[in-house]
């Protein structure tokens, strides 16, 4: 007889990384203005950033300052008249910490800048961590396939189970299910990095994830 299943497995795991994800925007009705607040801006962050990335064992473990970029438009008032034409200049930065106390501090000194906006904190493993814990991950899932077809053999009268195939979601044939999500994660991991919006009080999330396989048996007597 051949059995076909789909074994499951589920993680938590605390993150090792927070990257906080900023936007600096300046905006005036002077275009020199608003660059020069919005360059200024950038210059302070850029330089706190670059002294806590500076060391082997630095809370700042990669950054990123995005170019600036303008923008301007001319709003109306409540008559429908133009009023005077507005001008904006904005940059992107991003910050990855491996020390989230240094990140809770540095996130409530650059949010209390009016011209900056920290608009959340995305955590994440490393990448050794991560390619660690999905290997795990697999290997529950096909354990996890295992058993569930054993109990299925052993319910229909089968002493003994053979492997025959295993492979991602849908890759079992061409009438096989379809993967129930997208995922970017190897053989069949999914990586669900969690975002959390930025509050006053700091609270990293798991990161979570799952893996799944399909699996053919041959039951024997």
């Amino acid at each position: 007889m051949q059995i076909s299943v789909m074994g499951t497995s589920e993680y938590s795991i605390p993150p090792e990384r927070g990257t906080a994800q900023m936007r600096v925007t300046a905006e005036d009705v002077d275009a020199a203005r608003a660059s020069r607040r919005a360059q200024s801006a950038v210059a302070r962050i850029d330089a706190e950033v670059r002294r806590l990335a500076a060391g082997d064992d630095a809370p700042v473990t990669w950054f990123s300052v995005g170019p600036l970029t303008t923008s301007s438009w001319q709003p109306t008032n409540p008559q429908g008249k133009p009023g005077p034409r507005r001008y904006s200049a904005s940059a992107r930065i991003q910050v990855k910490f491996r020390d989230f106390t240094e990140l809770a501090a540095a996130v409530t000194r650059w949010g209390a800048d009016e011209d900056v906006n920290v608009g959340y904190v995305e955590w994440a493993l490393t990448d050794a961590t991560r390619l660690e814990v999905e290997a795990k991950a697999l290997t529950d899932a096909v354990a996890d396939a295992r058993q569930r077809a054993t109990a299925i053999a052993t319910a229909c009268g089968y002493a003994t189970i053979q492997v025959e195939q295993v492979a991602d979601p849908g890759l079992l044939g061409e009438n096989g299910p379809m993967p129930a999500v997208a995922y970017d994660g190897p053989a069949g991991v999914m990586m669900r990095g969690k975002a959390v919006a930025e509050t006053t009080e700091l609270s990293p999330e798991d990161v979570r994830g799952s893996a799944k396989v399909h699996a053919r048996f041959r039951a024997e007597h």
